[in-house]
């Protein structure tokens, strides 16, 4: 029996204008409608369940049972069979509800739709095994992986939910590597590991996820961090030997990964390991993979508050790695550039970032921190405006390059333009920067408006209390304001 056919014959009943709750006079048959008695008891009941939910302007406890009746009397069509099962969740006969479906599923064994009913009604009354199995099922009918991918989903996130791990991590395994899938599905193994680590948490059981991004990493780059996603779990799980192990190993897979880098360095300092630090330096300008170490040892420095000896152990790995024949990479340049720059040894930072452009040419983040440099100092404006200009073409959208771009015009005296664009960097910043905020107001009292300059000056020194000389421009500006006639 259709579902058409026993809506059709319903709307002719309800076409009737009955104004009473009693039994429907039931129409007769429609043409080619075989004269069944079980359909016509169905048909009544179906209407009688409308009629109590249109008197009673909801879905009533009576309807819900006419609704189940029906589907009873003809458990092959649709609508009762649906809006029972509704009925019944809404009365908080979960139990029953599941019955029903289950049995449905054993009479359409083909139904797609039928036992993703049943997973999700399994699923919501916590036996997650049984609503695994439905989506497996459903995975089965489907065939096509890219169209079960959300059956795949569901029968891993039940398997996970059941404590089947072995069975959700085959399955991962997979899919993971197929073509044509949703991205979620490929950032299936990273979310639950992710779930496992900070929500759960049982770390444990995200070590084989991980393992999995490891196996089916695109890149040395993206080994090394999933590696070090590997040993954070470790780390969490408290097996803390066997994370230094792995951020070792993510090192080893990419000398220039900083993450894995920083938590060995981190590792130095909570056990106040100085002398580890220092013998770790020693053995730089003799390994035969500088970089890695040299990295490690300048975090653990910069953690023990000594930033020189960090910057030193960087140049030693840059001097070592040349002599080996290593390009280190643009990120370890911008390190090393960078805590030359903090200390004030401009000219040796400039010598490294020169060096990096020689063979980098695309790093972007390079020209953009080599020409902020120049107009932090006021020198080779011209050539700053070259290096942010390049880095723009790289990011254009990049607040922290618009912001470069805007001091080096206020250094050359363009306030106008530098005023423009450092409120354009200002706009496209995440969140509110205290450093643009003190670009704008510098650029405002350079245009005279001291008030609008106090406003912004104010804000960056809320946002950023310790940010060099706010404090004395804001004392400075606000006396001479006052003094004015």
């Amino acid at each position: 029996m259709t579902a058409a056919k026993l809506t059709a014959c319903v709307c002719v009943v309800l076409s009737a204008g009955c104004g009473t709750l009693r039994p429907p006079r039931l129409p007769p048959q429609p043409p080619g409608c075989p004269d069944d008695g079980a359909f016509s008891s169905a048909l009544a009941h179906y209407a009688t369940g409308l009629l109590l939910e249109t008197a009673a302007g909801r879905r009533s406890a009576a309807a819900g049972d006419a609704y189940l009746q029906a589907h009873r009397l003809d458990p092959i069509s649709d609508p009762p069979f649906s809006i029972a099962t509704l009925s019944l969740l809404e009365g908080g006969r979960t139990n029953e509800a599941l019955a029903l479906v289950r049995a449905q599923v054993r009479r359409q064994p083909e139904s797609v739709e039928g036992w993703i009913t049943l997973g999700q009604l399994a699923e919501t009354s916590g036996d997650f095994a049984r609503a695994a199995n439905a989506y497996s099922r459903v995975r089965d009918l489907r065939g096509n992986a890219e169209a079960a991918a959300g059956a795949t989903l569901g029968e891993i996130r039940n398997r996970f939910k059941a404590g089947h791990d072995r069975t959700a991590i085959r399955l991962l395994r997979q899919h993971t590597t197929a073509t044509n899938l949703p991205p979620i599905m490929r950032q299936a193994s990273l979310q639950w590991a992710r779930y496992f680590i900070r929500d759960t948490p049982s770390p444990a059981r995200a070590l084989p996820l991980i393992q999995i991004m490891i196996d089916t990493a695109p890149d040395q780059e993206a080994k090394a961090a999933a590696q070090t996603f590997y040993g954070d779990a470790l780390l969490h799980s408290g097996s803390t030997n066997r994370a230094i192990r792995v951020y070792w190993s993510a090192l080893d897979t990419d000398p220039a990964c900083s993450p894995a880098a920083r938590r060995i360095g981190a590792s130095f300092h909570a056990q106040a390991d100085t002398t580890g630090v220092i013998r770790l330096t020693a053995r730089i300008p003799s390994s035969s993979q500088p970089i890695g170490p040299a990295l490690v040892a300048s975090y653990a420095w910069t953690m023990f508050e000594q930033p020189e000896a960090a910057a030193d152990a960087l140049i030693a790995g840059r001097i070592a790695a040349r002599r080996a024949g290593i390009q280190p990479s643009p990120s370890y340049y911008l390190i090393l550039g960078g805590a030359l720059d903090e200390l004030n040894r401009d000219a040796q930072a400039t010598e490294v970032f020169c060096e990096a452009l020689a063979t980098h040419t695309n790093a972007h983040a390079i020209m953009n921190h080599l020409a902020y440099m120049c107009a932090v100092n006021g020198e080779r404006l011209d050539e700053a405006l070259e290096w942010v200009t390049r880095a723009l073409t790289h990011e254009p959208r990049t607040y922290a390059y618009i912001d470069t771009l805007g001091w080096v015009y206020y250094r050359q005296g363009r306030l106008h333009d530098a005023l423009t664009q450092l409120l354009l960097a200002a706009k496209l910043a995440p969140e509110e920067d205290g450093l643009i905020l003190d670009h704008i107001g510098d650029a405002l009292h350079a245009l005279h408006r001291d008030e609008e300059a106090l406003a912004f000056w104010h804000r960056a020194a809320t946002l950023v209390p310790d940010l060099a000389g706010i404090r004395n421009k804001i004392e400075t500006v606000t006396s001479a304001t006052r003094a004015r006639p």
